[in-house]
């Protein structure tokens, strides 16, 4: 995923800090993609997804800490323990290897946005974007590296984490009734 591509998820957020709520989307060029609606109600779900080598992971954690996880791979979508989910993550970010320096960092009331990553390259770029009460985080890895990336969304309410299961690409329609089912969405 270029650098760029990463920051103008950031303006977006930017935009979205400014002019109230907005929907954001957030894909790779592998196709895989995660939206949220962010500037509308503060909640306390926090959705993930990672992908690596093709096998995406899903991961929805309500407030109360309970969490349900699913993956996408070539034996097809069902539904896995919440620490397969971590695991598969961490797994992802550890073969991305450390993200480069920082090379913007803005801080405004209300809203901050950090980049990482190098011109020009598809190597290696992170962005985290906070916009009141909540936060995207996008880690990703180029071309070398493979398509590897992972999105953390961090404070949307229970429309988003329900919207958030809705649009999971890959998942059959029986794991996202299950996953929602679990949370109670």
């Amino acid at each position: 995923m270029r650098i760029w591509t990463m920051a103008a998820l950031a303006v977006a957020g930017l935009a979205l800090a400014a002019c109230g709520e907005g929907s954001v989307q957030v894909k790779t060029d592998g196709g895989a993609s995660v939206s949220t609606t962010l500037g509308g109600k503060e909640g306390g779900y926090s959705v993930n997804v990672s992908e690596k080598d093709g096998a995406k992971t899903f991961l929805v954690v309500r407030p109360d800490g309970l969490q349900v996880a699913a993956v996408v791979d070539a034996q097809g979508s069902r539904l896995v323990e919440a620490g397969d989910a971590h695991a598969a993550m961490s797994d992802t970010l550890s073969a991305m290897g450390p993200p480069p320096d920082e090379k913007v960092a803005i801080k405004v009331p209300g809203m901050s946005l950090n980049v990482k990553g190098e011109d020009g390259t598809d190597e290696r770029a992170k962005v985290e974007l906070k916009v009141g009460g909540q936060t995207i985080q996008v880690d990703a890895a180029g071309p070398d590296g493979g398509e590897n990336a992972v999105v953390k969304i961090v404070g949307v309410d229970a429309d988003a984490a329900r919207k958030f299961i809705d649009e999971a690409e890959g998942l059959s329609a029986d794991v996202k009734t299950q996953m929602k089912a679990k949370l109670g969405l």
